[in-house]
């Protein structure tokens, strides 16, 4: 009779073990389903996002803060790539309302695109000779985004264009 009752009880033990690990199996499940769902909705969110002047502005804004930050840790040991920084950075991110539902790789992208766009408008403005920045701005867009882009490389003369200013300069600034 102990025999029995102890194979019985063992039984029913084996039976909530496998009922308790059927219901971690189901709850590890949903979480799981959870993350992938909240993943894809960003994921939509940003596919249907409309860059806007103003997203596109504030986006600028935004990467011009972070240069900043990168510029004060360009000397320090262990360096960064800007690109790197980039994507890990979460600082500010708050202050920028419009940008604050999307990834910092989805941004980095659309600042790539605006540099390839302002790219285009100093070749077209290289091609076409005098009177081809304005043609270049309106043609490619630029128009509100242009002194933006600017401020952002203002020490960079490279990519604002501006060449060396004196036979004494250093051509690595």
């Amino acid at each position: 009779m102990e025999i029995a009752e102890a194979q019985a009880s063992q039984r029913k033990l084996l039976k909530y073990k496998e009922k308790e690990a059927l219901l971690r199996k189901k709850e590890a499940t949903k979480a799981s389903k959870e993350i992938i769902k909240a993943a894809e909705d960003m994921a939509k969110a940003e596919a249907r996002l409309i860059w806007t002047e103003e997203t596109s502005l504030e986006l600028l804004r935004f990467v011009k803060l972070v240069k900043e930050d990168h510029k004060e840790k360009v000397h320090l040991p262990g360096f960064t790539p800007f690109g790197k920084l980039f994507l890990a950075y979460s600082n500010a991110k708050g202050e920028f309302p419009l940008l604050a539902k999307l990834e910092n790789e989805t941004l980095l992208r659309r600042y790539q695109a605006l540099m390839t766009k302002w790219q285009q408008v100093k070749d077209y403005t290289n091609t076409s000779g005098n009177g081809g920045f304005f043609k270049g701005i309106l043609k490619f867009g630029l128009t509100k985004l242009l002194d933006k882009i600017l401020n952002i490389h203002e020490d960079n003369a490279a990519a604002a264009a501006l060449g060396i200013k004196n036979i004494d300069d250093d051509i690595n600034q």
